[in-house]
């Protein structure tokens, strides 16, 4: 039984590559700034990045199943009305090249705010994606274990069944030597199945 999960690629890693470039990329862009520049190139990135964070993430992890709770939806949703107001700030930029003052205090409110909760967000994705993993892992660990106990009981039936059955084939002399021959076979099947099943309990 698989735990049909798909590790092609991590949906937290995609959620990082969608997310983490709006702590560097305006940042870049401020200190860098020419008065010719615009904000093409960055605004979908932004706007990207608000739309995943506004939707907990729902694109990337709602295919294996995980869902993020209530309370890391709103750390989520304070994350993207910070990049939101630093978007807003950047298309002021944009109009008016900002002097000293105003890169230093946009600076420091990428690092103290829109850094933290971005971050915060992230391991709030990272933490429901895990919880989900290791739930799952867990349940499939349980199933395995009550497989093969069903298969250890229905291997037991089979061994005592051919046990039966060549005590039958006995009684009858000559004419349950066949019987007995399969009979024989069963029981040997039994046994391999039992040593089978052994082997996947200490593994």
């Amino acid at each position: 039984m698989e735990l049909n999960l798909n590790w092609t690629k991590d949906p937290v890693v995609q959620l990082e590559d969608a997310i983490l470039p709006v702590l560097w990329l305006p940042i870049e862009f401020v200190l860098d700034h020419d008065p010719s520049a615009s904000l093409v190139d960055l605004s979908p990135t932004l706007d990207r990045a608000a739309d995943i964070l506004r939707s907990c993430g729902t694109e990337f992890l709602e295919a294996d199943g995980a869902v993020v709770a209530s309370d890391g939806c709103d750390t989520c949703e304070q994350a993207a009305d910070l990049v939101a107001q630093m978007h807003d700030m950047l298309k002021s930029f944009a109009e008016q090249t900002p002097d000293r003052e105003a890169t230093r205090a946009f600076v420091k409110f990428v690092q103290s705010k829109v850094r933290p909760a971005v971050l915060a967000a992230i391991n709030v994705f990272r933490e429901t994606f895990l919880t989900m993993v290791l739930s799952r892992q867990h349940k499939h660990a349980n199933m395995s274990v009550h497989s093969i106990a069903e298969l250890d009981v229905i291997s037991k039936k089979i061994f005592f069944v051919a046990i039966n059955a060549s005590v039958e084939a006995a009684r009858v002399g000559d004419h349950g030597a066949g019987f007995a021959h399969i009979s024989s076979e069963i029981r040997s099947l039994s046994q391999s199945a039992q040593a089978m099943i052994e082997k996947m309990r200490t593994e």
